[in-house]
């Protein structure tokens, strides 16, 4: 089947993407390229995101350099892109230029990643028009991150595929026709695995517990319960606009971390934190199948049982105190940590695969 996948690169993958890439290895999309062609189709890349005039690796550095000097002003820039998106000149161009695509090409399904202030409607009306499907991935709750674009134009979406039921049930609601968690998070079983570490590297990123992913000041407050309680506990991650750094937090903190390096210090680790959001009341995001996929015992705020059976493949926690009581627990029994990190890592390379998902996914055709 000819599969077209529209998508954004965010500016910090675009610096690292290989320009013979579509996507850099560290972006999600990379593996589901991968999982397409592993089942057999054929792909097509588009890059809603790619600049007009500017060269890719230009704009994406004045994007870092705007967030980084000016947050509030840039933040109020991207408001404006996502409500405003019919007067942006450059729209119309990238528009023209995947109307075109889709004419030529003739793709039997488009497959798009959420986020979209960069494109006017016409290309998906003229794929609706050839009978074309439409899947709109999304990992956010409508209410909280949905553009401006995807509510003014929810009926060009055949489908929309996310991670929480709560979600899909949030986009029935606002009217999409059809939606569905499956989720769509998942792992690759060539990129998330066992991995043998050299002596340097296992000493340099073991630790007792580690936590990765983006730094919200809830998470920092519940991470400071773990300040000084144990030998060694590691942070990383993105810190969120506008968003300081918990003194205290500080000595523990290594920086943000993508791609087979987070592999690299799960395989390092003892317990791996997961720390669902709040927007997530029922779901799971990447962590939640990253975790087990790549070897390590996962200490989860929750979990859907039907993806992962509690205390067997996955332990879960419901407060502070039993949060650290859990750790404590399963840093002084390893054979019992040791056995449920396995029996993870078997489920999810079994059940919880990009290429399931996309089997399942283009089912719904």
């Amino acid at each position: 089947m000819k599969i077209l996948l529209i998508s954004q690169v965010p500016p910090l993958f675009e610096l690292k993407r290989p320009s013979s890439q579509a996507f850099a290895s560290l972006q999600v999309q990379a593996l589901w390229l991968r999982a397409l062609h592993q089942l057999g189709h054929q792909t097509q890349v588009f890059r809603y995101t790619d600049p007009i005039l500017l060269p890719s690796r230009l704009s994406a550095r004045f994007q870092l350099a705007f967030h980084h000097t000016s947050p509030l002003l840039y933040s109020k820039y991207r408001l404006a892109k996502s409500r405003y998106y019919p007067l942006f000149p450059a729209n119309y161009l990238r528009s023209f230029r995947l109307s075109r695509l889709i004419n030529s090409w003739k793709p039997k399904l488009i497959l798009i990643t959420g986020g979209i202030s960069e494109l006017l409607p016409e290309p998906l009306y003229q794929a609706q028009q050839l009978h074309i499907p439409i899947f709109l991935f999304h990992g956010v709750h409508p209410d909280l991150l949905s553009t401006q674009f995807e509510r003014d134009h929810l009926q060009l979406f055949d489908w929309i595929i996310v991670n929480d039921p709560t979600h899909a049930q949030a986009w029935l609601d606002i009217g999409a026709k059809n939606a569905i968690a499956l989720p769509y998070a998942a792992i690759d079983p060539q990129f998330h695995r066992r991995l043998r570490l050299t002596p340097s590297t296992q000493q340099r990123l073991s630790s007792d517990v580690c936590f990765a992913g983006t730094l919200f000041p809830n998470r920092q407050r519940e991470l400071l319960g773990l300040v000084h309680r144990f030998h060694s506990l590691h942070l990383y991650g993105h810190l969120h606009s506008g968003t300081p750094l918990l003194p205290s937090l500080q000595p523990y903190y290594r920086g943000p971390i993508w791609g087979k390096d987070l592999v690299r210090i799960y395989n390092a680790t003892k317990i791996a934190l997961n720390f669902l959001p709040d927007h997530m009341p029922t779901g799971g995001n990447l962590r939640t199948f990253e975790i087990p996929g790549s070897g390590a015992f996962q200490l989860a705020s929750r979990t859907d049982p039907c993806w992962f059976t509690p205390d067997q493949e996955i332990v879960t926690f419901s407060s502070n105190q039993e949060l650290l009581d859990k750790i404590t627990h399963y840093l002084n029994h390893p054979s019992q940590r040791k056995a449920i990190a396995a029996a993870g890592y078997r489920r999810a390379h079994r059940d919880h695969t990009y290429k399931k998902r996309f089997q399942h996914i283009i089912s719904l055709i």
